[in-house]
């Protein structure tokens, strides 16, 4: 469990994301919105931003398994949409 959550630790949890599932992208930037939780991921392949707070109620911890994981779904559905349906 964290405590804290920084753009660092975001972009080597995108990495690693990346790397489970295969994919060919990184966090490009990692930006935590000004007044907000919410935090925002630019990738490095064109994917579209992804905007997250990464907690799993409001106020709660930060998990890094939870963090991996949104991005993992994020990447995921993001690579699925680009792929179209198949024949």
């Amino acid at each position: 469990m964290l405590t804290t959550l920084d753009a660092e630790m975001i972009k080597s949890l995108t990495k690693e994301a990346a790397r489970e599932l295969e994919l060919p992208c990184e966090a490009e930037s990692v930006a935590q919105l000004m007044g907000s939780t919410t935090w925002y991921i630019r990738f490095t392949d064109g994917h579209p931003p992804f905007f997250n707070d990464f907690r799993e109620y409001v106020g709660g911890p930060y998990e890094e398994s939870l963090v991996k994981e949104r991005i993992k779904n994020y990447l995921l559905s993001q690579h699925t949409q680009s792929e179209g349906p198949r024949a």
